[in-house]
């Protein structure tokens, strides 16, 4: 059936997953998520993976100063990250280190 796939992880879903059990059961997020995360994060170099992946980290009281300035050193003049504000939004969120 479909649940006998297998699934690739991705950074931006590994972090939706983490920053929802951040509250809702912070207790079954492992060392190994998080270091699966930040290998997930250097595979895919879009600023959505590495924002959520910040985010995540970031929310649970961890940081990543070499990821940090890397999605700091990618706005744009216009404030923007890639002119997208979905994009934007989730690099502010990140640096800001909350939702």
């Amino acid at each position: 059936g479909p649940l006998d796939t297998l699934v690739f992880p991705r950074a931006y879903q590994t972090s939706q997953v983490i920053m929802a059990l951040v509250h809702a059961a912070p207790e079954e997020i492992l060392p190994e998520d998080i270091s699966g995360l930040l290998q997930d994060i250097q595979n895919d170099q879009g600023i959505l993976a590495q924002s959520a992946g910040l985010l995540a980290i970031r929310m649970i009281g961890k940081n990543d100063d070499a990821l940090y300035n890397r999605i700091s050193q990618q706005q744009l003049p216009n404030g923007s990250w890639d002119n997208n504000p979905f994009f934007t939004a989730y690099a502010s969120m990140a640096l800001r280190g909350y939702l």
